[in-house]
């Protein structure tokens, strides 16, 4: 509550080993935030928020399918920048926001060294000379400056434990042209979700469903019966000029296509995405089904040196 403002700030420190950190894996993050910039009377509760950040995490774009059998040297991404943004609140979960992201992103080995190309590990032992480019520059580093847009409409609630409603989300980036091989470009993602409610007449008018007493709820934990719920979804993207190949879409995930690993399907400039899910209350618990898939459309070629074939990756899965 500095200057009795309520300006906050939060600092993180992260690494795979906090008893012996290492300077290269320890990363960071400071926010600093300013609620009300326009004073207490605005309607939109607009806020000033600047971070400071540094990650190494690994690449997704750049490694192979599991159980393919391919060798592949990891690939990490040191990412340090800084971020200003204004984000203004429209109702209890709908907000949009719009920031200036400068960073520095490195291509690096497990052992630090700069890794301006991806690679793996050809039949006869040695690693193939001619791997997708991971960074726009030559070099594996490159300086990045973009706009990011973000507005999300939110009229989701909450029925006894489950989520019910729609959610509609949208995100921009829009490269201004500075640093490395001046890149501009644009990429966005689309998403909406909805939460239907299914009537209680098509499981019986019985919610939960009847299990041995064993498994039913106390008496001191008895309360509003849920309702089951059928979700859908949908979400696409795609991504127009000098886009760096570590920012391409990228496939399979719990936030993609469940039941793959993240970036398995392949990496893309545009990509489409779509689930049904099914939850029922049992007991204390909930059971779910779902069906979901992801396709690049086609794009995967796009990405330079095209890691969706080089690792050979489908590109599209269920």
């Amino acid at each position: 509550n500095v200057r009795q403002k309520g300006i906050t700030a939060t600092a993180s420190l992260s690494s795979a080993n906090l008893l012996a950190p290492s300077a290269e894996e320890l990363g960071f993050r400071v926010d600093v935030k300013v609620p009300n910039v326009f004073g207490k009377d605005d309607p939109k509760k607009s806020a000033l928020t600047f971070a400071a950040f540094n990650s190494r995490k690994l690449s997704p774009v750049f490694t192979a399918v599991p159980g393919s059998g391919d060798e592949v040297p990891p690939v990490m991404l040191d990412r340090v920048g800084a971020m200003l943004s204004l984000s203004e609140t429209y109702s209890r979960n709908s907000h949009g926001s719009l920031g200036l992201v400068l960073e520095k992103v490195a291509a690096v080995d497990e052992n630090g060294a700069l890794a301006p190309r991806g690679t793996k590990q050809l039949a006869t032992g040695a690693l193939a000379p001619h791997g997708p480019p991971t960074t726009l520059s030559d070099t594996g580093e490159d300086l990045v400056a973009y706009l990011r847009g973000s507005l999300v409409r939110d009229a989701t609630w909450d029925c006894a434990g489950q989520t019910l409603g729609p959610r509609d989300a949208a995100v921009v980036d829009q490269g201004l042209g500075l640093g490395s091989g001046s890149p501009v470009f644009n990429r966005a993602t689309l998403s909406t979700t909805r939460h239907l409610r299914i009537p209680a007449a098509l499981f019986g008018g019985k919610l939960p469903l009847q299990l041995p007493e064993l498994l039913a709820p106390r008496p001191s934990l008895a309360g509003p019966r849920p309702p089951a719920s059928l979700v859908l979804h949908a979400r696409g993207g795609a991504a127009v000029g000098a886009l760096p190949s570590y920012e391409a879409f990228v496939l399979g995930g719990p936030h993609s296509a469940r039941g793959f690993n993240v970036g398995e399907l392949g990496a893309a400039r545009r990509f489409a995405e779509a689930a049904v899910e099914l939850r029922v209350p049992v007991a204390r618990a909930t059971a779910f089904a779902f069906v979901e898939g992801a396709t690049d459309l086609g794009s995967g070629a796009e990405v330079a040196g095209n890691p969706t074939a080089f690792y050979r990756r489908p590109g599209a899965g269920t």
